[in-house]
């Protein structure tokens, strides 16, 4: 399972900056399960509040704060979608990672 990018762009406004959030995380390989693995955002726009993390184990962080580093253990082994989501300029943005956990 991967992902692709979509960036929807309004009439009004067809070049102007899109929010957006990156996010990575290391190791990115040979992860297991208790092991730490850390994780960053950096949001793209302007004033990103309600910053969340889901890692897909059913663990989140609710109030994340921008260029902090996250240190989570996955508990389990197998693909675990972690999803990062922020409003940023008003609307919603969303970043998608698929972490492998042997």
């Amino acid at each position: 399972m991967d992902f692709c990018r979509v960036r929807v762009y309004s009439k009004s406004a067809p070049e102007g900056v899109l929010a957006t959030l990156f996010m990575t995380y290391t190791p990115s390989l040979g992860i297991r399960a208790d092991q730490p693995v850390h994780f960053r955002l950096w949001p793209q726009g302007k004033n990103a509040e309600s910053i969340r993390i889901d890692f897909g184990d059913g663990s989140a962080v609710a109030d994340y704060a921008p260029y902090s580093e996250v240190i989570h253990r996955f508990k389990k082994p197998g693909i675990h979608i972690v999803t990062a989501s922020a409003i940023s300029d008003g609307l919603p943005v969303t970043q998608k990672r698929k972490v492998v956990v042997e």
